[in-house]
């Protein structure tokens, strides 16, 4: 699996540095297969999170990837719960401290 996150993070890092060279929905690909493959890749190979932004990687794709910064608080990627689980939602406290979406 490692060759295979590895090619999927060089793709990724090409099409940044490219810009707009590709098409959004070519791009828009890259980045979904970059954030199911950057934390596995970043752990076996020591890349902080200050290593990706260097080369240009969004902070929101980051937090998708489950890249956080250790010294900065945790953005909420908790999904908005429908009616139906309100009242279970509202048993358990929200797992990042701060977020808007706290109940």
């Amino acid at each position: 699996m490692s060759d295979h996150d590895a090619a999927v993070v060089d793709r990724y890092l090409r099409a940044v540095q490219a810009g707009e060279a590709l098409p959004k929905g070519r791009f828009y690909e890259l980045e979904l297969q970059f954030v199911t493959s950057a934390r596995s890749f970043s752990m076996r190979n020591g890349i902080s999170y200050g290593a990706w932004r260097d080369v240009g990687v969004d902070l929101e794709v980051l937090a998708r990837a489950g890249l956080f910064d250790l010294d900065s608080p945790r953005p909420c990627t908790r999904a908005r719960r429908s009616a139906f689980h309100g009242s279970r939602a509202a048993q358990h406290p929200h797992p990042v401290a701060g977020c808007e979406d706290d109940r």
